[in-house]
Parts: structure tokens; sequence; C-alpha cells
């Protein structure tokens, strides 16, 4: 890795990852725990071996579609009220339909923006770290997930109230909990296969550098 010059930071955290995930299939091994101010939440034997930070999604709707209508009266019956009349039940009219078209928008489920912080990966979830404290999140609670783009991950979470909700993490560490979790709990996980979880376009990267034999990538792609 250290033969190529400017790597990014996705594509240090992804050469990582290599390494992580063959050792991981191969033997079993584990890195190194981190040191981490806070106690584990998920098993005894947990413990947080990377860190990063994030930027995460909430799949959700902000609004029920309901709006306030609002009217506006002015004027009387002279000539010049009932102009004034006209020009302000214009003006309402133009407000209403401002705010249903906000309020249908706010209606309408899409990415929002939620949080961003530090994220620390252990060997049974990970902790996000942000402005509401920290918050635990084990894989075994992940329903579903992929990979949606280059560090970037999509998931569905059993809520504790029994819901399912959808977020998306941008981390340069998507790679490695996604294949963490979908190792150990989806190992049929179309992405799994033949390094679909890795972007083709870093893969052509160690190719070009000529540290193809040095990467954990030959093994990985061995089975």
């Amino acid at each position: 890795m250290s033969a190529v010059a400017e790597w990014s930071a996705h594509e240090s955290a992804l050469w990582w990852t290599c390494n992580f995930v063959r050792d991981l299939t191969r033997s079993g091994r584990l890195p190194p725990p981190l040191p981490v101010a806070f106690a584990m939440q998920q098993a005894q034997n947990e413990f947080v071996y990377q860190w990063g930070t994030y930027d995460r999604s909430w799949f959700r709707a902000a609004g029920t579609g309901e709006y306030r209508r609002s009217w506006l009266v002015a004027g009387g019956f002279s000539p010049l009220g009932m102009g004034l009349g006209a020009l302000t039940l214009g003006a309402s009219a133009a407000l209403n339909a401002n705010r249903k078209a906000r309020s249908r928008q706010a209606a309408t489920p899409m990415w929002r923006p939620f949080d961003s912080g530090t994220i620390y990966i252990s060997t049974h979830g990970y902790y996000m770290a942000n402005q509401y404290g920290l918050l635990p999140f084990a894989y075994d609670g992940h329903v579903s997930a992929n990979l949606v783009q280059p560090g970037v991950i999509a998931y569905d979470m059993s809520m504790a109230d029994g819901s399912q909700q959808r977020f998306a993490t941008s981390t340069n560490w998507a790679e490695l909990i996604f294949a963490t979790w979908a190792l150990k709990h989806c190992p049929n996980h179309p992405q799994l296969q033949n390094l679909g979880w890795l972007p083709r376009e870093f893969i052509e990267r160690i190719r070009d550098a000529g540290v193809w034999q040095t990467s954990a990538l030959p093994e990985l792609m061995s089975g």
C-alpha cells in the first residue's frame, strides 16, 4: 500500500478492510482491540477495532401532509375595497397553494439528513457518538443491508418499538460494516459474491498500481 502515493482515506480503509476480511475468513483472526472511553454494551467479549467519521440519513416523511389554510381579509364594498379584497384573496390562494405543496413534500418519504459524528466499529456492531450521546447498534438488529455506492451503506433496522426503519450511513468504513454484518448474518448476500462489496474502481486501481500481489485481493478472489 505504501508503494502508491496519494491514496485517499477511503482507499486506505478499503485496503485495511480487504486484509480484515481475508484474515477473518481464512483463520478467524481479528485485529487487536483499540482503546475507547466507553463500556461495551453488546457482549462480554466485544471490543472496538476501527473508527472514523460518518454522516447518516433517514428515509422518512417529515410531516403528515396536513396544512392550515390562511385567509387574508381587506377592504369593503367600495370600488377600492373590492379591489383590495380581490388582491388579498389572490394572496391567500397563493399562500395556501405554497403551504399545500410544502406539506405534500414533507409527507413524501425521502432521504433526509439525520445526524453525524464518530463511528466506532466493534466485533458485534458499532457505536455512533453524536450530539445525542453514544448510540449502540448491534449487527443482529439489521434486517437487510446493501452498499448503494462506494462508502455508503443503506440498511433496514429493527427498532425497540417493533417497527423497521431505513437508514443510510456514509463513512470510509461502510464496506467494513457491510462485510462484517453479511459474513455473520447474511452469508449468501449477492454483494458478497465475487467481491461485489468492493468498488470496481478500487480493484482496478490496485491492478494499475502494481501492488496486486502484495494486496489481499488474490486470496479473496480465489474464494
